[in-house]
């Protein structure tokens, strides 16, 4: 008993700097969300979740991509071409009627291979004249080029942004019956 008595007051200080230390956290997982006041504002603190975008713009409807720039959105359209640039940095992906619309898709380098994969080897050649759903925020254009200074673009960083609705017909031997 006696070696007790001395122990004890020299453990004692310790076990109480460890349970003063771990006081911190055991009260961060304690404690319980606290309910919002029903009269309080919303906290805006947090990026509001956005939802999926419902309506399917055409590629070629300029009003349309003009009033949705910033907006996450669903762009429909057949390809009319879709290449590397000539650095290899960037893939411009132009509509039938997108000129006119003002209206481009673009893939980055560094993007290049799973976009590639993802269409089973040529991302450029299997979009050429593809039918596609394409979803993003729409952005005005903001590279160098002064061609397209007055676009509007989505910019594709991941496979699930493009949905292709049909292939481009493919270029195969003539049809026509030998005579």
């Amino acid at each position: 008993m006696r070696n007790l008595r001395t122990i004890a007051p020299n453990i004692a200080p310790a076990i109480a700097l460890l349970a003063l230390l771990s006081l911190p956290a055991y009260l961060a997982f304690a404690k319980e969300p606290e309910a919002p006041a029903a009269n309080s504002a919303p906290d805006n603190s947090q990026p509001a979740e956005s939802s999926p975008p419902s309506t399917i713009i055409k590629a070629d409807d300029h009003d349309a991509l003009r009033a949705a720039i910033g907006k996450e959105i669903i762009v429909e359209g057949t390809i009319t071409s879709a290449q590397w640039s000539r650095s290899g940095k960037v893939m411009n992906i132009d509509f039938e009627g997108s000129k006119k619309a003002k209206f481009m898709a673009v893939i980055f380098e560094r993007d290049r291979a799973k976009f590639d994969e993802s269409l089973k080897g040529d991302a450029a050649k299997t979009l050429t004249g593809a039918k596609v759903k394409l979803k993003g925020k729409l952005d005005k254009y903001g590279g160098k080029s002064e061609t397209f200074q007055d676009y509007a673009q989505i910019v594709l960083r991941d496979t699930n942004q493009v949905t292709v609705v049909q292939l481009a017909p493919a270029a195969g031997p003539s049809t026509k019956p030998a005579e």
